[in-house]
């Protein structure tokens, strides 16, 4: 465990450190409208027995690209349960494998996770340049009930799903984990129509997961001075569009019944203030949702600046958490 926990570590911080800050330029290279996402192989073999599915598609949205994410399995004679990560880089950059600084350390992360009896899928969602606010939540709704739907086939425990998101990611992840009964966000379709002879449609698996993980994750996104990045995520600024704001906000969506969370952050983040995260810990608590703080002292956004210890303690944090929510 030890061992795989400075594994994790080594390459959590490459990643953290290549990522895009959530008030930053989005990064070069980055799949913009029309790009198809970066392809490894269709499918990949990892030590340990872990294969890599690589770019499933989950979604189609009329107009965009295809929406994808990388599985990764471990050879198991049981359903296990599936973690699901959303990467950050300000809704405007970033990739399911970290784009072109991370290379193949990203998947290696997730593949080494994996070997220890979890599936994990990394999501590709559309970027604010390709579309705005809610696509993104609407994107990880998919992935989550694409992999629902083909629990049995790829072997997943449907009952068991965390999602974990960094910085923007988190943002995605807390929104839809936050929305998965009251379905503001959901697609609107047309309903089939009704026929005698033809057998009635089973409803979509839920939304709902067990747990969310979120890492330095903006909760407020409205101020006198919005980053540029979340006015081109929403698509207008605060006083053109203040609804939208209004539903971008996860401390307005919080809920009594939410699911159990893991807040990691560091306490002298520049980009998205740690007294955010001390705001939603307050406010799942005066709810009766269970949730928790894991500090990185002296950690600016991504981590940077925080001792090597430290971030290891904040790693060894989040898959304790995944591994008690999945018991």
């Amino acid at each position: 465990m030890n061992k795989l926990l400075t594994k994790l570590a080594l390459i959590v911080a490459i990643t953290l450190s290549a990522a895009t800050a959530v008030g930053q330029a989005p990064r070069a290279g980055a799949p913009g409208p029309g790009m198809a996402v970066p392809v490894i192989d269709t499918t990949a073999k990892f030590p340990k027995d872990v294969t890599m599915h690589g770019d499933i598609v989950v979604s189609s949205p009329r107009g965009y690209r295809p929406v994808t994410l990388d599985l990764y399995l471990p050879k198991a004679s049981k359903p296990v349960p599936l973690l699901i990560f959303v990467h950050g880089g300000g809704w405007a950059g970033g990739s399911a494998r970290s784009a072109e600084v991370i290379g193949e350390n990203f998947p290696a992360m997730f593949a080494e996770f994996s070997s220890k009896g979890y599936a994990v899928a990394s999501l590709n969602y559309r970027l604010s340049s390709e579309a705005k606010f809610p696509s993104q939540i609407q994107d990880l709704n998919a992935a989550i009930r694409f992999l629902k739907s083909k629990a049995q086939t790829y072997g997943i425990d449907a009952e068991r799903i965390v999602v974990w998101g960094a910085s923007a990611g988190a943002h995605i992840t807390m929104l839809s984990a936050l929305d998965c009964k009251k379905g503001q966000f959901e697609v609107p379709v047309a309903a089939a129509p009704a026929s005698a002879t033809a057998p009635a449609t089973p409803p979509p698996p839920s939304t709902c997961v067990k747990a969310v993980v979120d890492w330095f994750g903006p909760t407020t996104l409205a101020s006198q001075s919005p980053s540029a990045t979340a006015v081109t995520y929403i698509g207008c600024p605060p006083g053109e569009c203040a609804d939208k704001w209004k539903q971008a906000s996860v401390i307005e969506s919080l809920q009594a019944g939410a699911p159990p969370f893991l807040i990691v952050h560091g306490n002298v983040d520049t980009t998205v203030p740690y007294a955010q995260s001390k705001e939603l810990l307050e406010s799942l608590t005066k709810l009766s949702v269970k949730a928790q703080l894991h500090t990185v002292p002296y950690g600016n956004h991504l981590f940077r600046g925080a001792a090597r210890p430290d971030i290891e303690a904040a790693i060894r944090k989040t898959f304790d958490f995944v591994e008690q929510q999945t018991k």
